[in-house]
């Protein structure tokens, strides 16, 4: 039987439970392989658990290479009914896609003569290209391109901790992104609490951000009458030090 390493597009879906596995084994020695496996760029783009099965039973394998121009919304439309994934986890899933698919694009532009290795900052047709791509992909998991870019903020400004969290599901999208804004001791610790604390944290956090917002909504004499109200100093100084 001929070896094949699972393409990094197909590693993004997490794996299939026990159970599940154990059904298809049964259905493949049954009825044998209905379902190719996919092949792209001589790696198996769908399918790694069909192939694992024949592999294990010595079960003849039915290949077809994969011919189209998305690689990953193929990924995407062949898996994503069979797996019972959270939002979190689609928002991760998308954002990975993603991630893989700028990684390949860069590759395929390096590998042109006369092109820089170091590619510069995405602009213009560029940025829109990528916009579109990640609306595509964001569209066909079944979250919005907004939660996509959020959960990109959150791998920028959050520790590992958080990061792994938010993609096991353990941490929502909005806690994640309120954790993110703090230090980053902070952050590991409130990583490791339970989910109540991580809930609350989270909570008091974006209070104060919209109490923030509409302290900055308000006028100076507003702000200086409520100051005098909560027994503070009313003089400029006072009021520029609380904004």
């Amino acid at each position: 039987m001929q070896v094949f390493k699972q393409h990094p597009l197909g590693k993004l879906f997490p794996p299939i439970g026990l159970e599940q596995t154990n059904n298809l084994a049964e259905d493949i020695k049954a009825n044998g392989l209905a379902n190719p496996i996919t092949i792209f760029e001589g790696k198996i783009l769908d399918g790694w658990n069909r192939y694992r099965v024949c592999k294990a039973w010595d079960i003849p394998l039915k290949t077809v290479e994969y011919k189209g121009d998305a690689p990953a919304l193929f990924v995407i439309s062949q898996n994503i009914h069979r797996r019972h994934l959270s939002t979190t986890q689609r928002v991760t899933l998308a954002k990975k896609l993603l991630e893989a698919e700028e990684i390949r694009a860069a590759k395929r532009r390096a590998s042109k003569p006369g092109r820089k290795v170091s590619l510069p900052p995405m602009g213009g047709n560029e940025k829109r290209s990528a916009n579109t791509a990640a609306a595509k992909v964001a569209k066909a998991v079944g979250v919005s391109a907004r939660s996509v870019e959020r959960a990109k903020a959150i791998d920028k400004k959050a520790v590992p901790e958080v990061v792994g969290a938010v993609e096991s599901g353990a941490m929502s999208l909005r806690e994640g992104e309120q954790v993110s804004k703090l230090p980053k001791a902070e952050q590991r610790k409130i990583a490791k609490a339970p989910k109540a604390v991580r809930r609350g944290v989270a909570k008091a956090s974006n209070d104060l951000e919209a109490l923030k917002a509409l302290w900055e909504r308000v006028d100076q004499t507003t702000q200086r009458e409520f100051l005098k109200w909560a027994g503070y100093s009313t003089d400029a100084h006072a009021v520029e030090a609380a904004q």
